[in-house]
């Protein structure tokens, strides 16, 4: 956890950048090079958002050049977006927090005691 003020956003970014800038930086301190990749992120997140806008007004598909459906351009660039999103963060190699740590190892015990009951079933039969 950081102590002070976030820095400010870096102008340009959109509301759900500057949200996600803004939550970053309450939990976490940044070298220079992440700060460039947080940056590239939060970028990322506002063009997510606009794609979003426009596959809820054009729909999934629109018509290719022989009259034909296809899946919206805007649905291929969303795609690779939330890869390149996936990239940037997991470039900026956050600790994870108290809460992930938990919630991680309240998935192991039921994954197991679902996998006891699985085998207590087959053993059965």
């Amino acid at each position: 956890m950081t102590e002070g003020k976030a820095p400010t956003p870096p102008r340009g970014l959109g509301k759900r950048g500057r949200a996600f800038w803004r939550q970053l930086h309450a939990d976490y301190e940044f070298e220079v090079a992440q700060t460039e990749v947080l940056i590239e992120a939060c970028r990322t997140l506002d063009r997510l958002e606009a794609l979003d806008a426009v596959i809820a007004d054009e729909g999934v598909t629109s018509e290719g050049s022989m009259g034909q459906r296809i899946v919206h351009p805007a649905v291929q660039e969303a795609r690779q977006l939330q890869i390149t999103l996936t990239r940037l963060v997991a470039a900026l190699e956050l600790p994870p927090s108290d809460e992930d740590v938990r919630a991680h190892e309240r998935w192991k015990t039921q994954r197991a005691k679902a996998g006891a009951a699985a085998r207590g079933l087959r053993a059965v039969n």
